[in-house]
């Protein structure tokens, strides 16, 4: 007289999205319920449940893990247990990621001025690394080192911006402008026999 395990298959789902800022889980899993020969023992487990969860590009493919708890009558032996696990991904957004920064303009002065603002963008989530340029080609991420004394010193400053949540890189420019500092000279007019 024989008694042979039950096989149990247990799937969770794969799956991915675009980057939305939320998180992405996938929580049924298959291949638990009773049937003739198949699956839990009606009462013998509950809480049956994929965890996986994934918010960020940066997180890579995370592990939908299965997990279930064992009741009163459960006896390992008697089943022979496979789990089939699934991948969650959350993929880079196409939503075009921007970037803006404020232009400024001050009046000669003899001291060094930068703009005051630091850039904003419509990122959400993640590190955003924003860099500033006068060049184009030497960027620095500390906007106040990017100054201006004399009239002439007057540029243009561009910005960019990426985030890895984001498939794009965002780019931007603001004026940082010295103007000339008005000076009126007036001499006395007199007369006298």
């Amino acid at each position: 007289l024989e008694i042979t395990p039950r096989a149990v298959t247990l799937t969770s789902e794969t799956a991915s999205k675009p980057y939305d800022g939320t998180a992405l889980t996938k929580p049924d899993v298959t291949g638990w319920e009773q049937t003739s020969d198949t699956g839990f023992v009606t009462g013998e487990v509950s809480g049956v449940t994929a965890t996986g969860s994934v918010t960020t590009v940066t997180e890579g493919e995370v592990t939908n893990t299965i997990v279930y708890t064992e009741e009163t009558g459960f006896k390992a032996d008697n089943y022979t247990i496979e789990k089939k696990e699934g991948k969650l991904k959350i993929t880079e957004s196409t939503t075009d990621l921007t970037v803006t920064l404020k232009s400024k303009s001050y009046v000669y002065d003899g001291m060094d001025h930068a703009l005051p603002e630091e850039a904003t963008t419509n990122a959400v989530g993640g590190t955003t690394k924003i860099e500033y340029s006068k060049d184009g080609s030497t960027w620095v991420t500390d906007l106040s080192t990017l100054s201006a004394k004399d009239v002439s010193d007057s540029c243009e400053i561009s910005v960019r911006a990426s985030n890895p949540n984001y498939a794009n890189t965002a780019a931007s420019s603001a004026q940082l402008e010295i103007t000339p500092r008005a000076v009126t000279l007036t001499s006395e007019t007199a007369s006298k026999p």
